[in-house]
């Protein structure tokens, strides 16, 4: 393939993921280097078969395969190769993430700079590292040489934080089969820093005999790259048989690992890491691997051999033992576009579900359109909200088992669930949560959902900011929880209330400062607080944490008036609704919008059809 005849193809690439971008950012899939371990093997041996030898090669391989990028290294003495791999990145408009080794003393720091600055110029703002490259279970002969070991990693992140800051470089550190994810975790929230976050690995704790869906939950809030890959585990005599497989052959639900780590995070990285190699083995059976955590025999062992037990291989995972160099670069690329052909398709399919957009120009006027637990008010009309047409749905926020039980039959029905509709109470002493927060939220766990919190006060007036030194600290806390299980929160802004206006929502949001805590407007109780003047003004401040929007039938000049003139059926009252989703469309909002319907006396299914035809007419292109 010529040059020309590359980038021709790269720009047909590009037109056929567009369905993965959102405003401000895009839920991108590339591949690391690793998933092609075998031809960089190859290329180092001088093989002929390699069909790449250095970075901007795997960059122009990985883009012939159809992967927007790569994540892989660079030498120090590779500035020419710097420089024209970011010729590449921008002329295709791919991406790429670098790799660096951290700093292990401050002498140290001078190299780490140089490196970090040489990754910049070849296009990187995100670089991948790890504390070890071997396994714990292998490397480690004691408890003490691994508290010493982790005592060292603790201190390369404080040495490097400040000049990744300097460099406005984001780390990436992976869960390399050497720390737990509680173990990771707690370096994550001792650093505290936006310029360092984790690489999660989606399958590689499953050694450590984690299962997966929680470590991804755990580090879900401090993602910042992904290295997706599927598993496949084997009983054998010294504990299990551990393999990378084609993505959507193993035991992942990796429509729940993507939309957990996808929400609320535009711009996240996906990259393949398909492994084609021989199974590793996880010798769990066997004394030397407790070493250093030996608790886990007791609170481990028995539940991840029992998990391993009842997900039994779908086929023969990949071996290359005995076979040909050929044999094994041809099965390699095969894994590898099979990983693609998922990520093309799964990403896509959970685009909708994790509140991003198309990127075509025609992106603004398509925002996924749901009705609000007010509008089905019993789930039994599922069938109906998908046969309308609806893009999703919204329910309430039901004690931990009736929630478990609704969130499966919204999964049943085939409808992404948007937002639940929770409650706080603020008092001078703290802040209460509705029910059983933890088990509520592992009922939501991997549906991406947005949790609307609306905050009464019996203490504190509406919108008085005394309120805030109380509440502060309790929503960061909450928005940490929540985003541990793939899930956001939303001021949800309600006359009467001490969150009563958005401007309240987004002073209190500013301070919790968590990319997983939000705001929602609401067109009927920013009506009635008399704020139908500032709705432009308010939308763009809002916009940076708006993460829903609420809309409905209302008339004009309604200040305080009933809810039978402020929520009406979509398409009734003088209220020029338009006018509110021209404003969306300036200050660039893609997400969800929800239909409001509380109040509303028409039967569920008239209602509904009503609304969406309206709603239609609104927005021109909204496919029946």
């Amino acid at each position: 393939m010529n040059r020309r005849h590359f980038f021709t193809s790269i720009a047909a690439l590009a037109a056929s993921r567009s369905r993965l971008v959102a405003k401000g950012g895009a839920v991108r899939s590339g591949i690391c280097a690793f998933s092609c371990h075998q031809h960089w093997k190859a290329a180092g041996a001088g093989e002929s078969a390699a069909k790449f030898h250095d970075t901007p090669g795997f960059f122009r391989y990985a883009r012939e395969l159809g992967f927007e990028g790569v994540q892989a290294t660079l030498r120090p003495d590779e500035t020419a190769t710097a420089r024209a791999l970011r010729t590449l990145v921008d002329e295709t408009g791919g991406y790429y993430e670098g790799e660096v080794r951290l700093p292990r003393e401050e002498g140290d720091l001078p190299a780490f700079e140089a490196t970090l600055k040489q990754l910049g110029e070849a296009g990187a703002t995100v670089v991948r590292t790890v504390f070890t490259g071997g396994r714990r279970y292998e490397i480690f002969k004691s408890r003490e040489e691994f508290d010493t070991f982790h005592s060292r990693a603790k201190r390369s992140l404080e040495l490097a934080e400040p000049v990744l800051a300097r460099r406005r470089m984001r780390l990436a550190v992976e869960n390399h089969k050497d720390h737990t994810s509680g173990e990771l975790l707690s370096l994550m929230q001792a650093i505290s820093s936006e310029w360092i976050g984790v690489l999660v690995d989606t399958g590689n704790n499953i050694a450590l005999l984690e299962e997966p869906h929680e470590v991804i939950s755990r580090l879900a809030p401090f993602v910042a790259s992904v290295h997706l890959k599927d598993m496949a585990v084997s009983p054998c005599p010294e504990g299990f048989q551990l393999s990378e497989v084609p993505l959507g052959t193993g035991v992942l639900d990796l429509d729940r690992v993507v939309s957990t780590l996808a929400a609320g995070r535009p711009g996240l990285v996906f990259n393949l890491e398909m492994a084609t190699r021989d199974p590793l083995f996880v010798p769990c059976l066997t004394d030397p691997f407790y070493v250093t955590f030996p608790e886990r025999r007791e609170e481990r062992l028995g539940a991840m051999l029992k998990w391993v037990e009842q997900h039994p291989p779908k086929a023969e995972p990949p071996r290359i033992s005995g076979k040909t160099v050929a044999t094994v670069l041809a099965e390699e690329e095969e894994n590898n576009r099979l990983g693609l052909k998922w990520m093309r398709k799964g990403l896509a399919t959970l685009v909708l579900a994790i509140g991003l957009s198309s990127s075509t120009p025609a992106a603004a006027e398509t925002w996924p359109f749901f009705p609000m637990d007010t509008a089905v008010r019993d789930l039994a009309k599922l069938e109906t909200v998908r046969s309308l047409g609806y893009d999703g749905v919204a329910w309430r926020f039901e004690p931990s088992e009736a929630l478990s039980t609704s969130v499966a039959k919204v999964k049943e029905s085939g409808l992404p669930l948007i937002a639940v509709y929770g409650a706080a109470t603020l008092k001078m002493e703290g802040i209460a949560f509705r029910g059983d927060l933890d088990a509520r939220f592992a009922a939501l766990a991997g549906t991406g959902a947005t949790v609307w919190l609306p905050v009464n006060s019996p203490d504190f007036s509406p919108s008085d900011p005394a309120g805030d030194a109380v509440a502060v600290p309790e929503l960061r806390r909450l928005a940490v929880v929540a985003a541990g299980q793939g899930l956001r929160v939303a001021l949800y802004p309600h006359a009467g209330s001490w969150i009563e206006r958005i401007q309240d929502a987004m002073r209190v949001a500013d301070q919790v400062d968590h990319p997983n805590f939000g705001v929602t407007f609401n067109l009927a109780h920013c009506l009635r607080v008399g704020d139908e003047a500032k709705i432009p003004e308010l939308l763009a401040k809002a916009a940076p944490r708006l993460f829903l929007v609420t809309v409905n039938g209302a008339d004009r000049n309604a200040a305080g008036a009933s809810w039978e003139r402020l929520i009406r059926p979509l398409g009734e009252g003088d209220y020029p609704l338009s006018e509110v989703l021209d404003e969306l469309k300036k200050v660039g909002y893609t997400g969800p919008v929800g239909l409001q319907a509380f109040g509303v006396k028409l039967p569920v299914e008239e209602n509904l059809q009503r609304s969406i035809e309206a709603w239609r007419k609104l927005v021109p292109g909204k496919s029946p």
